[in-house]
């Protein structure tokens, strides 16, 4: 009897020691699983946020997301609270895309006076002249001031021909398109600029096309944008 209960007590000792073990190694394993979670991961937030920009950039040609890195120093940034906001803006500034205009510069074309006192020339003597046009882009809108500067210009150079009422046109020699106001954004022209003269060569139009460089960070994550954009002016003697 003394032995069967000698030997009861070490089998039920046996078995307690082996669901011990096991329930230890259980516990190794799970607390393995849980510190391979890095709960400080700051990855997974940029790709996510990556992902979501990027959903909401595809469906426009308005705007491209780019590296953080490849923006100048310098460069305004926004900061968002969310995704959601920054789709808001985005489709702010295709709204402005399709409702702006045109407008046809309203300043007078300036001679330089080194050319200008040669009018006695003949008509056909071809001379030199420069221009700069500006024009307003900034909206009241708060949110799309700090993507548009307040003032775009155009500089121009080009020779023409005869004097007052029949100066023309002869050809653009150079056309370089840039912003006021750099604080709110930096543009930069990803084509060259065109043009096409109207009026029997007394006007001409020329078209700039490129995009608004800005930095753009939600909650704590950089992420560089273009806004594409275009503009065309007219000039007429």
């Amino acid at each position: 009897m003394i032995k069967k209960l000698i030997l009861s007590t070490l089998s039920f000792a046996l078995l307690f020691s082996l669901f011990n073990l096991e329930s230890s190694a259980e516990d190794e394993v799970s607390g393995t699983a849980i510190e391979n979670v890095d709960t400080n991961d700051t990855k997974s937030p940029k790709i996510n946020i990556e992902e979501e920009l990027k959903l909401v950039t595809d469906q426009t040609n308005s705007v491209e997301i780019i590296d953080a890195a490849e923006l100048p120093e310098g460069t305004p940034t926004i900061n968002f609270n969310s995704v959601e906001e920054f789709k808001n803006v985005v489709a702010a500034f295709e709204k402005y895309r399709e409702e702006s205009i045109d407008v046809d510069n309203i300043e007078d074309i300036m001679v330089p006076d080194l050319f200008a006192s040669r009018v006695a020339r003949a008509a056909a003597t071809t001379k030199n002249g420069s221009s700069t046009s500006k024009w307003m882009v900034g909206s009241w809108n708060p949110i799309k001031n700090q993507i548009l500067p307040p003032e775009m210009l155009i500089d121009f150079t080009y020779t023409y021909t005869g004097s007052g009422s029949s100066k023309k046109f002869d050809k653009i020699k150079q056309i370089v398109s840039n912003s006021n106001g750099i604080s709110f954004s930096t543009w930069v022209e990803s084509t060259k600029p065109t043009h096409n003269f109207y009026d029997s060569k007394k006007g001409v139009e020329i078209k700039i096309q490129g995009y608004f460089l800005v930095g753009v960070n939600i909650k704590g994550q950089a992420i560089g944008t273009k806004f594409n954009d275009s503009f065309t002016q007219k000039y007429h003697f």
